[in-house]
């Protein structure tokens, strides 16, 4: 969701407003006020999706979800934890998983762990297509995880592939 300066003013008004006389019970003024002041408006059609019938998630919040969700399989498999964006060259995307985690809920496991100050997002990305390869047949599996070989396939991706 993009908002032009006027609608970012408008919006945190209207946020103050509602606060005041109580309208709280459909929308979380103070949700939508940290979404418009911290540029993580993406997250209002997140938690509102019903008010907005076209939703469309950028390439980032898509990115992120995809790779919170990897990691969640392979914290469940294994010992490895989820490093984290580097918050000063990965900003947008640590921003995303920030908000994601503690305004929303949502992947609640990494509360705390979404940043840190070393690059990770291009290990991420060559993660995703190993990932993505067995993603639909874990629902198939009892338990629904990934295998030994699989977490270490998806940790081995650390390494870049010019330097193996």
């Amino acid at each position: 969701m993009k908002l032009s300066k006027f609608e970012q003013l408008a919006g945190v008004l209207l946020c103050d407003i509602a606060e005041k006389v109580g309208a709280t019970e459909s929308v979380n003024p103070a949700l939508v006020r940290e979404a418009i002041l911290t540029g993580n408006t993406w997250a209002i059609e997140w938690e509102y999706g019903g008010l907005f019938p076209e939703r469309r998630d950028d390439r980032v919040v898509s990115e992120v979800t995809d790779i919170l969700d990897m990691w969640s399989f392979i914290e469940e498999a294994s010992e490895h934890k989820f490093p984290g964006f580097d918050t000063n060259r990965e900003s947008e995307h640590a921003s995303v998983a920030r908000f994601m985690v503690e305004k929303l809920k949502r992947f609640d496991r990494f509360d705390g762990r979404t940043g840190n100050g070393v690059l990770n997002l291009d290990w991420f990305r060559r993660m995703l297509p190993l990932f993505n390869e067995v993603r639909g047949d874990l629902a198939n599996r009892q338990p629904i995880q990934l295998s030994k070989d699989e977490v270490e396939a998806l940790i081995a991706e650390r390494t870049h592939p010019d330097r193996r």
